[in-house]
């Protein structure tokens, strides 16, 4: 056999040693042969890994598992995923690489955010902008071959709040201060943040509310010797886990964890869809325990919290002593700080402004004239630029 031959018969031969492994069912195999027949006579030989198991809805999370399996045993350690290249890290978290941001860009971002600045503080409320570290700040976690761009874009983005004195808060600074690890901030599979630094992030929020603002702040909130942790251990495949299998780090998947409040609470929550309000304590009411389902393909353990991206959503506390109000307009990473800054205060409302959250886009303008907020809090990921998509109304 010519070594043309024997190159073509070594994925066959990854992929009989997986099945083994994992004590592969009957029936998968039977789904394979029939998925991988009609590969054969009508489908783009090109075409990715996805187009191949999408052909078979019940084969998708077996194909994922294998293709990762084989980029795995392969040694590969960057992989472009419709056009995001994913990158596996030297304590295997996986994180997608940033997109090139103009200096234009973060310029108009900055005014974006200053113009709401303005406004908010027109109408008597204290502005706060909360930057949230990306996925890929520890660039000695990153593999050969790899280039840092989260340091130059976060910097430059930073000095332009600054230039508009625009009053923020810089969490990665705050994290490495306090020693946390790449490992402890961030799951390995997802881009996310853990839930255990939602709780941390709304502590530091209040806080910071707290000594800019004079807010109410009171520590005991957000002690963790307060809360319930409830593991669920090699529970959750993160997004980027999802786009790039399972076995594309090496086969860990994350513990996911339920943080609830030890002391007495009671909430309502309304959502502008069709989703019924909710009312009872923090875990009754914060919690869509639909997506804790273990599902690592078509679940989402992540958005347990809050439900998803919803366009508005307002939690009412109803056992709080003061009367503030806080407007928070984030992105997902807010998920899992949101029902946390809820514990404070008498009113969250909480806005997503990107074009695919769940809902009818709200007028952000009108809606703070609506609401009223004594804190608008501005919470982000990298440099939010999807916020270009967003025109401001203001009057």
């Amino acid at each position: 056999m010519d070594k043309k031959n024997i190159y073509k018969i070594i994925p066959f031969l990854l992929i009989a040693v997986f099945f083994i492994v994992n004590c592969v069912h009957v029936s998968f195999v039977k789904d394979l042969v029939i998925t991988a027949y009609e590969w054969i006579v009508g489908l783009d030989k090109n075409a990715p890994i996805e187009e191949l198991a999408t052909k078979n809805q019940r084969l998708y999370s077996h194909l994922m598992d294998i293709n990762s399996q084989m980029l795995n045993l392969t040694g590969v350690k960057m992989v472009d995923k419709g056009g995001t290249v994913f990158v596996r890290m030297k304590n295997d978290a996986i994180y997608n690489e940033p997109e090139t941001v103009s200096q234009d860009e973060i310029d108009k971002c900055a005014d974006w955010i200053y113009e709401l600045k303005l406004y908010s503080e027109g109408k008597g409320a204290d502005f706060l902008y909360v930057f949230a570290p990306s996925k890929a700040y520890d660039v000695s976690l990153y593999p050969a071959n790899t280039t840092n761009l989260y340091d130059d874009f976060s910097q430059r983005f930073i000095n332009a709040l600054s230039e508009r004195q625009i009053t923020y808060i810089d969490l990665l600074d705050s994290l490495l201060k306090e020693g946390y690890t790449h490992d402890e901030v961030f799951y390995k599979t997802d881009h996310h943040w853990r839930a255990e630094i939602g709780l941390w992030t709304a502590d530091k929020i209040i806080q910071a509310l707290g000594e800019l603002y004079s807010f109410p702040y009171e520590s005991e909130k957000y002690n963790p010797h307060n809360y319930n942790f409830e593991i669920y251990e090699d529970w959750f495949l993160g997004w980027n886990g999802k786009k790039c299998g399972r076995y594309f780090n090496g086969g860990e998947v994350d513990d996911f964890v339920l943080i609830s409040p030890k002391y007495e609470t009671s909430f309502s929550v309304e959502t502008r869809n069709d989703i019924p309000d909710r009312n009872g304590r923090f875990e009754e009411v914060m919690f869509y325990y639909d997506n804790l389902t273990k599902d690592f393909y078509k679940k989402d353990a992540y958005f347990v919290y809050t439900g998803a991206n919803h366009n508005l959503q307002l939690i009412t506390n109803n056992l709080v002593e003061n009367n503030k109000k806080i407007l928070i307009v984030r992105d997902s990473f807010g998920c899992v700080v949101s029902p946390f800054l809820a514990i404070s205060s008498k009113q969250t409302a909480i806005v997503e402004l990107r074009h695919f959250a769940l809902g009818p886009r709200i007028d952000l303008i009108e809606y703070i004239d609506e609401f009223q907020p004594d804190y608008v809090v501005l919470l982000f990921n990298e440099i939010p630029v999807a916020l270009l998509d967003y025109k401001l109304n203001l009057k």
